[in-house]
């Protein structure tokens, strides 16, 4: 590409973001006549030496090219090469100041779903891992449609370039460092995942300034991350040109094509240890074509005759060509090097063998390995691209939402605003020296739970009334199983209508409920051709994607004995009649509304039930794994792992979801829960669970997963406090309401039924999770469920007469609401404010056209407790800084609508611009802070 000239550069300086017009003017004029005679490379250069420009950026400049040199927030620095399409980068976060490594996925391929399901679970375990070897990912982002992975940045010399300077290395240190990838590695693999691109450079020494440790390059900065399965990059000649050297550590069935595992990890594994006692990468033939070949043949070849026969016996264990002759996996890998070396073993491998009960082989020879018991595959997780909102959940769904969101209530319902909550007073804690039905025993907030001293056990059990430790769960650890669900679900619920419904005070809760629960489950039953009291599981999520916003889907597990009836006759009846296909072996009837599907592998005791194109996903991910894990965003996936699921019922869920994208499922009556559910939860907090347990006692509890700027322990002191507030705040809406004569007395004895609730609520910390936990007497439960489900019936009953005044679009304006996310278009937050506001918003696209001004562009946005109308003119505003953008109020056939168009257009048409945009013209209104 030719040099263009410099008045070119120093518009490309302008118009890629690099520099505002401003700054660009006063260097200008600081570069001088030079900046007019000098060539574009010598104003680059001069820009450099300024620390304006990077040598990278000035290179790219001075050629012409215009980027992007900006992506969302992070300014690019350096570009690094980088395996298969994505790109990689070194970049500034311009809010931070924070230099980080980004990696930037193709659109095109980051379009697939299966690549965008791989691309956030290994992102998620990318993000978890806790060995200091490894690189983490800091974050997945969306950037115009394309993933974006932001990882720390490291950088260094790499482990390759210092064994050509420095020669084979000690034996002891040789042995350390391989012993230290190995604990990296096993750490991964427990998680379900291979690092796939091990070798000498993928391992970096940083900078003796930045501490002079090891560290390893992981997914996505070793391999393609765009290749699912992993496999080793040979998929052309270029491809393997451009491994190089690292040709040397690529295991031989990894050459014939074969996708990467644990073994091909330890492979690599056992070249390292090879390249360092010999000085010299294994087999290396000087092209990477050619060490390839000796691989397949050969493997890494003989270490040298001086090498000690127990380390010659290591490597070979380590880098056998056969995969069934190596370590499986990395953990037992770094026992072997452990014991053959004489050093201690990782912390990641000593937890592995504790959890396998230490019957795991430690001798650095193995002449028969016993494998790790198979560890629980890792969930994936999902991207959720921007899409359509619903405007209702399906009947169903909404029956199962409301069902658990009514029993709910007794948490969060009614908590208008958070500054209603009053502060909480210890005095009030401490005088409640005992529950009414206390716990046998509680649990600490970390660890198992207290035993009682010898003299006390011998006079009895012991009741600590602690309130900073959370009630003991009369459930035992049995993890909760989701499967069968539309992946990337953000609202889940889990119920067992058989065990709820064979105990009376079960039966009780459910009624209590409302008839609309009862319909629920009747029309669930009806489908799998049993009764209620039969289906011993029942999962619901849902997912804000697709068409009609909502997806929507169901599975139901009946109980040992019952099965679904396999005959043309029940399906005509039920579900159709629906027209059978054939998918992966499975035959999946699609109904009018929903399709079904009862796996093969159950024999006949599951009916799975979702939309046509979900339940294909479902279906089709069940050939690998069956039943198949669920794909799930990564918070949500972290929360799933600690709750019980031999809990009667179980809600899970992403609190933004629930009040941004998913504020759809709260609709009708169940709308005052988004308040409830803002005012407790608040910010900071990424996922959420509410579970409930009728058992001996009525159980709840809340369990919450904060950002990982705010401590546990901190989010679990504000729960306690907000809840000490939530009696004065359920009287305060009590009394508001003109509650109808029929449930008005039960509903009148919700504030004394909340101030029990709030005298017995323990909070505390497990982990990396927040605890709320409540133990109430048996009765509570329906107690509290129904008197919740008839204020909710009633929530809008406040002022009957007003409420019968219709109100037009204007007086919907002036109604307060609350807007808040962190990216979004303008077309998704137009639609935010006219399902909060009933009043449908319509963009004039070719008015915006002739202005300039596109619909896509993403912003964020933080109003809360504003005017409607206050926010429009906000979400405007940033999506057109000059002003230009406006809305007005039309009227055709009876119905209004709000129309957003710009100032010049509405002006041609005579329209009238509200009194804001009149008196403030020039002026755009900025969002507040």
């Amino acid at each position: 590409m030719a040099e263009v000239s410099p008045d070119e550069l120093w518009r490309l300086v302008v118009a890629t973001g690099l520099c505002s017009r401003r700054t660009a003017t006063m260097l200008r004029a600081q570069c001088g006549a030079a900046s007019a005679t000098a060539d574009a490379s010598r104003v680059a250069a001069w820009l450099v030496d300024r620390g304006i420009l990077t040598r990278w950026q000035a290179k790219r400049l001075a050629a012409g090219d215009d980027g992007p040199f900006v992506v969302g927030d992070y300014r690019l620095l350096e570009r690094h090469d980088h395996d298969g399409e994505a790109v990689e980068f070194t970049a500034r976060h311009e809010p931070s100041g924070r230099i980080v490594t980004l990696v930037l996925m193709p659109r095109k391929l980051a379009r697939e779903r299966v690549v965008r399901e791989a691309i956030l679970r290994r992102g998620g375990i990318a993000a978890r891992v806790v060995d200091p070897l490894l690189v983490r990912v800091e974050a997945i982002e969306e950037v115009d449609g394309r993933p974006v992975v932001v990882c720390e940045e490291v950088r260094g010399e790499r482990l390759a370039d210092e064994l050509d300077r420095r020669g084979a290395l000690p034996l002891r240190e040789a042995g350390e460092i391989v012993l230290a990838v190995a604990g990296a590695l096993a750490e991964l693999h427990a998680a379900g995942e291979v690092h796939g691109g091990l070798s000498l450079d993928a391992i970096v020494r940083e900078s003796p300034a930045a501490g002079g440790r090891l560290r390893l390059r992981q997914f996505p900065l070793a391999t393609d991350p765009l290749s699912v399965p992993q496999r080793a990059a040979l998929g052309t000649e270029e491809e393997v040109t451009a491994l190089g050297r690292r040709a040397a550590f690529v295991a031989p069935e990894l050459v014939s094509g074969a996708a990467c595992d644990a073994r091909s990890d330890v492979y690599a594994l056992g070249c390292i240890l090879h390249a360092l006692v010999t000085g010299r990468a294994p087999g290396w033939q000087g092209d990477a074509h050619e060490t390839l070949a000796r691989t397949v043949a050969a493997g890494p070849g003989p270490l040298d005759p001086n090498v000690p026969a127990p380390l010659v016996t290591l490597v070979d264990y380590l880098a056998a060509r056969d995969p069934q002759d190596r370590y499986p996996h990395a953990a037992e890998a770094a026992r072997g090097i452990a014991a053959c070396f004489g050093l201690p073993q990782p912390a990641s491998v000593a937890a592995a063998a504790k959890d396998s009960g230490g019957g795991l082989a430690t001798s650095a020879v193995v002449t028969k390995r016993q494998a790790l018991p198979p560890a629980v595959p890792a969930r994936r997780t999902t991207f959720v691209p921007a899409a359509r909102w619903s405007r209702r959940l399906r009947l169903t769904g909404l029956a199962i939402a409301g069902a658990l969101l009514a029993a709910v209530a007794a948490v969060m319902v009614l908590q208008s605003k958070p500054d209603a909550i009053g502060s909480w007073s210890r005095q009030r804690r401490d005088v409640t020296q005992r529950p009414a039905a206390p716990p046998t025993e509680p649990r600490a907030p970390d660890g198992p739970a207290r035993v009682p001293e010898p003299d006390t056990a011998a006079r009895g059990p012991m009741v600590v009334d602690d309130p900073t430790l959370p009630w003991a769960s009369p459930t035992d650890r049995s993890p909760l199983v989701l499967a069968y669900l539309p992946a990337g679900s953000q609202l889940i619920v889990a119920a067992r209508p058989a065990a709820l419904l064979a105990d009376d005070e079960g039966r009780r809760f459910v009624k209590a409920l409302g008839p609309h629960v009862e319909l629920a489950l009747a029309g669930v039953a009806a489908a799998c051709g049993c009764r209620p009291e039969e289906i011993e599981t029942l999962q619901a999520g849902w997912q804000a994607e697709g068409v009609d916003g909502g997806v929507v889907g169901w599975t139901a597990r009946l109980v040992e004995g019952v099965t679904v009836p396999d005959t043309e006759d029940f399906r005509n009846r039920t579900w159709g009649p629906p027209a059978p296909t054939h998918r992966a072996g499975e035959t999946v009837h699609a109904g009018p509304r929903l399709s079904f599907w009862a796996p093969a592998s159950a024999a006949g005791r599951v009916l799975v039930a979702a939309p046509e194109p979900r339940l294909a996903e479902i279906v089709a991910a069940a050939a690998d794994a069956d039943p198949p894990p669920l794909v799930m965003p990564s918070d949500l996936e972290r929360l799933v792992t600690q709750l019980h699921g031999t809990r009667h019922l179980t809600l899970v869920g992403a609190p933004h979801f629930l009040l941004n994208a998913g504020r759809a499922s709260l609709a009708g009556a169940l709308a005052p829960l988004a308040a409830g559910v803002e005012s407790l939860v608040g910010e900071g907090v990424l996922a959420a669970a509410l579970s409930i347990h009728c058992g001996a006692d009525f159980f709840m509890e809340l369990d919450a997963v904060p950002a990982l700027d705010v401590r546990p322990t901190a989010l679990a002191a504000r729960f306690q406090e907000r809840i000490a507030g939530f009696p004065a705040a359920v009287e305060a809406f009590c009394a508001a309401r003109d509650l109808h004569p029929y449930g008005r007395t039960l509903v009148m004895k919700l504030p004394m039924m909340a101030r029990v609730l709030a005298a017995q609520v323990r909070c505390g910390a497990e982990g990396r999770v927040a605890v709320a936990t409540v133990r109430l007497p048996r009765p509570a439960g329906h107690n509290l469920a129904l008197a919740a489900d008839l204020l909710l019936a009633q929530a809008d009953g406040a002022a009957p007469a007003a409420s019968a005044v219709p109100q037009d679009a204007w007086a919907r304006l002036g109604r307060k609401m609350t807007l808040r996310f962190e990216k979004d278009t303008l077309e998704k937050s137009l639609q935010l404010v006219a399902d909060e506001i009933g009043v449908p918003i319509e963009i004039l696209g070719p008015d915006l056209q002739r202005e300039g001004i596109t619909k896509n562009q993403s912003f964020g946005i933080d109003e809360r407790d504003k005017p409607a109308a206050d926010v429009l003119r906000v979400i405007l505003a940033k999506a057109n800084a000059d002003g230009k953008l406006v809305f007005v109020v039309r009227k055709q056939d009876g119905v209004e609508s709000i129309a957003i168009t710009t100032r010049a257009a509405a002006a041609a048409r005579g329209e009238a611009l509200p009194p804001a945009f009149r008196d403030d013209s020039a002026a755009p209104v900025e969002g507040s802070k």
